[in-house]
């Protein structure tokens, strides 16, 4: 396992000063309105308010994972997500790299789906932090795939080449991955096809045979379908894929 050093990033105030959003610290499912529009036509005085949302949440992570109508944060990093605001790229580290049960209940049901597109839009090209919380076989296996995800939408960006997902996601098969059958495993096989299985096959061939990855989730018929494509073609289904994109627009509910 990858231990994510916390030491590394600062921790602020343990209260939040809110104007913007004073009053909405908790709602249920559908997003204040008044506040988020205000925040999206006032970026700068927003910013730093959204920053203290998330520095709050986590400082407070434990209690606050407990409180299901505690969701303000939600928006903050959807907002934040919209502006590709990188300030928001170490907190929203640190939320994934939660004890698996608060990050699971702080992330709610993005932790499934749009988490992946919240990472990759506040990425300031760093992605070691990433890949830090891809490898810790500990945190919340969810969380971690969309870490894993994350990685796709980087590449359809140009933060990130082909050639370097292809030597991390070799590295993942052979050692950096715990061989734990976790959801993590399964999902690898997939996001190799979608960025052209060439020079993966083998190994995702070896993941099968050893039982690291489930054989339904690694269809080996279809990969020897991608392989006779073009590589070109293949990333060009994957650009036109809007589930691995930056957050363009916001969502208006929850859930």
């Amino acid at each position: 396992m990858i231990n994510i050093d916390m030491d590394k990033f600062p921790k602020g105030d343990t209260s939040m000063d809110l104007k913007i959003f004073k009053g909405y610290e908790r709602f249920k499912y559908i997003y204040p309105a008044e506040p988020v529009c205000y925040a999206l036509e006032n970026r700068e005085e927003a910013v730093a308010e959204l920053l203290g949302i998330l520095e709050y949440t986590l400082e407070n992570a434990e209690e606050l994972s407990k409180d299901p109508e505690y969701l303000i944060h939600i928006p903050a990093m959807y907002i934040l997500a919209y502006f590709r605001e990188t300030k928001a790229y170490e907190s929203i580290i640190r939320i994934a790299a939660l004890p698996d049960d608060q990050a699971f209940y702080l992330l709610g049901d993005i932790v499934l789906d749009g988490f992946k597109n919240v990472l990759a839009s506040v990425c300031d090209g760093n992605i070691g932090p990433v890949k830090d919380i891809i490898e810790a076989s500990l945190l919340d296996e969810y969380t971690r795939t969309q870490a894993l995800e994350a990685l796709l939408i980087l590449l359809n960006h140009d933060v990130v080449s082909r050639e370097e997902l292809v030597l991390y996601f070799k590295e993942l098969f052979n050692g950096k991955l715990e061989a734990d059958c976790c959801y993590v495993w399964n999902a690898l096989p997939g996001l190799c096809f979608m960025i052209h299985p060439s020079g993966l096959e083998d190994d995702i061939r070896k993941a099968v045979a050893e039982g690291k990855v489930l054989k339904i989730n690694a269809d080996l018929d279809f990969m020897d379908q991608q392989l006779k494509m073009p590589v070109e073609e293949v990333l060009n289904e994957l650009k036109m894929d809007e589930d691995y994109s930056f957050i363009l627009k916001l969502r208006s509910k929850i859930m």
